[in-house]
């Protein structure tokens, strides 16, 4: 599958049948080769040890800032505690709540 280039000469290399074919041969056995190589890559077939990775880039430079979303209805930020409590928070409180209720004795209301 080696290919021999041919050395074009002016005015003394002729453009025949001979020439061209080696071109389409050169330029067949590259396709074939090609087409093996992304075969191979498709099924993950890659022969070799893993490679070193390489040096970090440089940085990029820094992209335009995005446009503000919207506000809220009332165009206000939701205030923990005030406006909403989390499930810790609501279990805490429960917690609170029943560790200061006395504890029954018997008896009646």
């Amino acid at each position: 599958m080696s290919y021999t280039p041919t050395t074009w000469v002016d005015g003394e290399t002729q453009v025949n049948a001979e020439h061209l074919n080696n071109l389409e041969s050169g330029v067949k056995n590259n396709a074939d080769a090609l087409e093996e190589i992304a075969t191979a890559r498709a099924n993950g077939e890659f022969k070799g040890d893993k490679g070193d990775k390489g040096d970090k880039g440089d940085t990029g430079t820094t992209g335009a800032n995005g446009q503000n979303g919207k506000d809220g209805a009332d165009g206000k930020t939701p205030v923990k505690g005030t406006d909403y409590y989390t499930e810790a928070d609501k279990t805490e409180m429960v917690s609170r709540v029943l560790s200061a209720l006395p504890t029954w004795t018997g008896g009646s209301y």
